[in-house]
């Protein structure tokens, strides 16, 4: 292989690779670990591949020319699909704070960028360094930062849906409809600019990085303060059940009714269920904030024996009687999104860490 095309390849696929990178290792937390790093950008690619059939088959349908249909058209079939698989991890609470949500976008649109220009360096593959400099440092940081503010915008939407209602977490579709026009107007502006491509290349990578920093900086600060308010409510609640104090409220009436009307002899497990259920979300809490602190932060045989107990009182209860006490619960978004974490990772058979790709090199939180 020609040392030129060497070249290539790495300027076109590497840059956005390597702002990933960064990015992980700049959130401390380490959300997203090696496994669904890859998952993600293999998504990314696979509708990288997906656009492209969309696009051609739209263009020849479409009475309109290729530019116009790349600055008005394309922007939205691509930013819809890659906005899907972002949908669908908010719809099965997979994505917790704002951090997670800006990583995952990005990894996405990585993907996406690393399919796309490694297709162009198979139709091109003579094209100048000046070339695949636009498309490594300018075009697939775009589809990276695009797929990351759609992410962004519609984690902010869906916060401010569950402070509102200081409710169970509940999915509505809507709130994701206005960080789709933000990410289509954000890509459709760099399509509308093709004959600057060195300003557009040095915009790209300048403005994307620097706002998604600021995004882990901030979403950082929050989600540890977040953390650290939501742990002492935990705590409390934990201390009220276990003195009775709970079960003689108004919830906790209104969870005793819900206990005798589907099982008599249920009410004791239906209290052992949510005091068990507040230990997880108390303890996935705390594995958090010592990720956060640079330590270890993985559950242990403990956890595992918790896991298992909760297991078995969500059976005895039954799905019905689950879905009539959640409302009563008030566990937010957070909570349940952190119980997923804790039960993914316990989950994982004995031994075996699943550590994020950067983490070796990171640094230490200050304390």
């Amino acid at each position: 292989m020609q040392p030129l095309l060497l070249l290539n390849i790495g300027i076109a696929l590497v840059p956005a690779l390597l702002l990933l990178a960064l990015f992980d290792r700049f959130e401390a937390f380490n959300l997203v670990r090696f496994p669904k790093f890859l998952v993600l950008l293999a998504v990314g690619g696979a509708l990288a591949v997906v656009a492209y059939a969309v696009n051609g088959a739209l263009l020849g349908a479409a009475s309109l020319e290729f530019a116009t249909y790349s600055q008005f058209v394309a922007p939205a079939v691509e930013e819809l699909l890659k906005a899907s698989p972002i949908i669908f991890l908010f719809a099965r609470n997979k994505i917790g704070f704002k951090i997670d949500a800006a990583i995952i976008g990005f990894t996405i649109g990585a993907g996406f960028s690393i399919v796309e220009n490694a297709y162009h360096l198979y139709l091109s593959p003579s094209s100048g360094v000046g070339v695949w400099l636009v498309r490594g440092l300018g075009t697939a940081v775009m589809h990276g930062g695009a797929t990351a503010l759609f992410a962004v915008v519609s984690h902010e939407l869906t916060d401010e849906q569950a402070e509102a209602k200081a409710a169970h977490y509940r999915f509505k579709p809507w709130l994701f409809i206005p960080g789709l026009p933000a990410a289509t107007v954000m890509h459709a502006g760099f399509n509308m600019f093709v004959d600057h491509p060195l300003q557009l290349m040095f915009l790209a990578f300048t403005i994307v990085p620097l706002s998604l920093f600021a995004v882990l900086h901030i979403g950082e600060g929050a989600a540890r303060k977040w953390m650290l308010a939501d742990n002492k409510v935990h705590e409390d609640l934990l201390a009220d059940l276990k003195d009775g104090e709970f079960a003689a409220s108004e919830i906790g009436q209104a969870v005793c009714r819900i206990a005798d009307k589907f099982n008599e002899g249920l009410r004791q497990e239906v209290f052992d269920y949510i005091t068990l259920h507040t230990e997880m979300v108390l303890r996935a809490e705390r594995l958090l904030l010592a990720r956060g602190e640079g330590e270890r932060g993985e559950p242990d045989d403990e956890d595992r024996v918790r896991f298992e107990r909760l297991r078995m009182l969500e059976q005895d209860i039954g799905r019905a009687g689950l879905r009539a006490l959640r409302p009563l619960l008030h566990f937010s978004r957070n909570d349940l999104w952190e119980m997923h974490l804790l039960t993914a990772a316990v989950s994982k058979p004995r031994g075996k860490q699943v550590r994020s790709w950067t983490r070796p090199f990171a640094r230490r939180s200050k304390r």
